[in-house]
């Protein structure tokens, strides 16, 4: 490609943001972050991460669709199911998407058990946002996190999961060593490498969780000039669910 056409393509890139953009404000301007019955949503603008840092963005529960019964299927709501334990209280949800989307502050009552969080999709379909690009986390009062399954339809039962997905970001390029332990012995391993400010995945198969009924799952942090530290644990209560841990900030 030479200089001529190159110039053509990247004018007629900058004309194409430049006639996107007030459609994306637009969106953005008719759903701002505010109450919404029982919770907040939407549009909200949120301060990058600051200092060394490690944020757990979501814990979810990867499941085939073939194996979601659905109870309802209303097109006007969104589903959001976990099992919420026994010695549990209380639980938080925030959900998050592109463009600085959040729902949080819910005002519901949850009990032990299995739990179906339902709100209105229409926010969510005026921003262009697909419900694959939403992440949720539930957690507890006691800063443990359950895994979570966010549907279009409601499920009548928590299915088995095949993968356990954990969302994080950094705020620093570094890297994270992923590990498993059973009472002190290395199940499994891996390592990540992070960039700042920019979301990275650890997945953990469902299937580790078969023959092994306490295993801690750890990420440790490491980041240029920084050393090495124990960001965040994950610990497997029971084989179907994945409860994390926050450890530190």
């Amino acid at each position: 490609m030479g200089p001529k056409e190159l110039r053509h393509v990247l004018l007629s890139l900058w004309i194409f943001l430049a006639l996107l953009s007030p459609a994306i404000c637009a969106g953005q301007a008719h759903f701002p972050y505010r109450a919404r019955g029982g919770y907040y949503e939407g549009v909200r603008s949120e301060q990058p991460i600051s200092g060394v840092n490690l944020q757990l963005l979501s814990v979810c529960a990867v499941v085939d669709d073939n194996a979601i019964v659905s109870s309802s299927a209303d097109p006007e709501y969104l589903h959001l199911a976990f099992v919420m334990p026994e010695t549990a209280e209380d639980v938080d949800i925030t959900i998050r998407g592109p463009g600085n989307y959040v729902l949080d502050r819910v005002n519901s009552e949850f009990e032990p058990g299995l739990n179906v969080f339902a709100w209105r999709s229409n926010v969510v379909e005026g921003l262009g946002i697909d419900v694959e690009e939403l992440e949720p986390l539930v957690s507890l009062v006691d800063g443990m996190n359950i895994p979570c399954l966010l549907h279009e339809t409601e499920p009548a039962a928590m299915p088995q999961a095949s993968t356990y997905r954990v969302l994080l970001q950094s705020s620093v390029e570094g890297s994270i060593h992923y590990f498993v332990r059973d009472a002190g012995r290395m199940v499994a391993e891996s390592r990540i490498p992070v960039s700042a400010n920019v979301p990275v995945e650890a997945c953990l198969p469902a299937t580790i969780t078969s023959d092994h009924m306490d295993l801690t799952v750890v990420l440790e942090y490491e980041a240029d000039g920084v050393g090495r530290t124990a960001a965040r644990c994950f610990l497997i209560r029971r084989p179907e669910s994945i409860i994390a841990r926050t450890e530190g900030g």
